[in-house]
């Protein structure tokens, strides 16, 4: 993506406005595909500060969120300002929305879709059933 954002449209401090598909860029010099990599490890390198300075600022912020990730799996918008303002997320007896649109009857078990109730929703497996969910559509 960083350098797409460099030889496709432009986005370079030190080369400018330039335009090159990626099978061009063997048919530049030396000195030019070096710039270019040159460029991109600095998009790159500054864009992973900016993200552990906004991370850093908003430290606190970033684990409540998790906790109350952690504890409730979904959580509407609403919850969000609750559990930033440090209160707790009161729970709710009706259905919950899901992220797929799908409503749910009460607390979800935590299953993975497709999985006939018997897989616990691990990190891994939520992650695969979101590339499934994606590679449907």
């Amino acid at each position: 993506m960083a350098r797409n954002m460099i030889i496709k449209y432009g986005m370079a401090e030190h080369l400018g406005p330039m335009y090159h598909e990626r099978s061009e860029l063997e048919t530049l010099s030396p000195a030019t595909r070096e710039a270019v990599e040159a460029e991109v490890k600095t998009f790159v390198t500054r864009a992973e500060a900016n993200a552990r300075r906004i991370l850093g600022q908003h430290k606190d912020e970033l684990h409540k969120l998790a906790k109350g990730l952690l504890e409730h799996e979904t959580i509407s918008r609403a919850e969000i300002g609750e559990l930033l303002a440090g209160r707790p997320i009161r729970e709710t007896s009706g259905p919950r929305q899901k992220a797929g649109g799908e409503k749910s009857k009460g607390k979800d078990t935590g299953s993975v879709k497709g999985s006939g109730g018997v897989l616990p929703a691990t990190h891994s497996t939520q992650q695969d059933a979101t590339r499934e969910d994606a590679a449907a559509r």
